[in-house]
């Protein structure tokens, strides 16, 4: 437990000296359902009890990985239930988006998630100043720490 509150200060250090967020943001949790993006979840819902900040807990799920991505998503919709945050989800073909010819499948998926970013940025349900996804997830050529 104490490795985890450490963990926690730490992160929260960063959040402060690079001001990542303010008082009042808004934060769009990219979760995949991953152990790095529950992680940054489980902060920011915490980080709830230092200042004001609304959350909400954004989905892509890419099907690549059939049931098990259905599962993936299943996970985070009833992680965001059990924290009573808004979910937004989409699920998008990421396999036949390559199979015209464009690119790989797990490029395309970052190229979708990408996408996504954007659908996301532009919907009337999520007005998110501050995205974050944690470091692993986060799309190529991304400062995953900025908006």
């Amino acid at each position: 437990m104490a490795e985890a509150q450490g963990l926690y200060q730490k992160a929260l250090k960063t959040v402060q000296k690079h001001q990542m967020i303010q008082r009042g943001d808004t934060v769009a949790a990219g979760v995949s359902g991953g152990a790095d993006s529950v992680a940054m979840l489980d902060f920011f819902y915490h980080l709830r009890e230092r200042m004001p900040l609304q959350i909400t807990v954004c989905h892509l799920n890419h099907q690549l990985r059939g049931e098990e991505s259905d599962r993936d998503e299943a996970f985070v919709r009833e992680l965001a239930e059990r924290y009573r945050l808004p979910f937004l989800g989409k699920r998008v073909d990421a396999a036949a988006w390559a199979g015209a010819g464009r690119t790989a499948s797990s490029r395309a998926a970052v190229r979708v998630h990408a996408q996504m970013r954007l659908f996301m940025g532009q919907s009337s349900f999520v007005k998110a100043p501050k995205w974050s996804y944690p470091p692993a997830s986060a799309p190529a050529g991304r400062d995953w720490r900025r908006n």
